[in-house]
């Protein structure tokens, strides 16, 4: 079977881009994380604040508050938990009350303090590249060849982690894709991923049915699900070792055929 495994999304915001937020159902997001572990996740990645274009970022009191209500599920949670914040308030009290795996940190690590929360524990840290958030803002010249601008600021973030005590195998780089970057770059992010697992850290690419689509169909964001699962085809094949995604049984499958024809069952 491959070694890149599936990141299951959870959103648990009243304006997810898709509009698959569970936002203050306890059952539901009970259900759905029973449902991601049934079709084959590896890691579920909750998250109470969207980074669509135009967002509001809530704050971290409310983004606590929107946590608060599911604590139960995620304490009950029999798979990998990842939190999806870059608030420092929120991290600190969902490890003082969940045991969480992963903090998947959108801003790219601005928070130092969110580094030396972790930096003696095995929480891992996946920090994303963008030029601002919500997504949409200040895009990267497209004069500039955008997998090296990343992959130049993923060597400087790598120096930096290493520099304050935060261990490789805790590291896990995202391209962002859609963050600062047009359909174009997003697509060369795509197809050079191969250039960023040379760097020898672990490859997280969320890109399920994200907007870089629009050029090659109308589709609603919520019907991408087979355009994805091509590119996640890909990214497998380029050894990329976490997709974050919404589908998690056509990935599921999808890997068990790649397993096949490549021999590897």
């Amino acid at each position: 079977m491959s070694k890149t495994q599936l990141v299951g999304i959870l959103n648990i915001t009243p304006d997810s881009f898709t509009g698959d937020g569970l936002y203050k159902d306890r059952d539901l997001v009970t259900a759905k994380i029973d449902e991601l572990i049934e079709k084959g996740v590896d890691i579920i990645d909750i998250g109470a604040i969207s980074t669509r274009p135009n967002a509001v970022i809530p704050s971290a009191e409310e983004e606590i508050s929107r946590f608060k209500d599911i604590i139960p599920s995620l304490k009950s949670c029999k798979a990998k938990i990842s939190i999806d914040s870059f608030h420092f308030e929120t991290i600190r009290y969902l490890m003082d009350n969940v045991d969480i795996d992963w903090i998947n940190d959108q801003s790219g690590g601005k928070d130092h303090r969110i580094v030396e929360l972790i930096k003696d524990t095995d929480i891992k840290l996946a920090i994303m590249h963008n030029t601002g958030l919500p997504a949409g803002k200040n895009f990267i010249p497209e004069e500039l060849d955008v997998t090296l601008v990343v992959k130049e600021w993923f060597l400087d973030k790598i120096a930096y982690l290493r520099d304050v005590g935060i261990r490789d195998e805790q590291i896990i780089l995202d391209p962002g894709i859609g963050f600062g970057k047009t359909a174009d770059q997003s697509w060369k992010i795509i197809r050079d991923a191969a250039s960023f697992v040379e760097l020898g850290i672990p490859l997280l690419y969320g890109h399920s049915r994200k907007s870089f689509f629009n050029n090659i169909t109308s589709l609603d964001f919520s019907q991408r699900d087979l355009e994805t699962v091509i590119v996640s085809y890909h990214l497998a094949d380029s050894d990329v070792s976490f997709l974050r995604i919404h589908d998690v049984d056509f990935h599921f499958r999808m890997l068990k055929v790649r397993a096949q024809i490549r021999g590897e069952v």
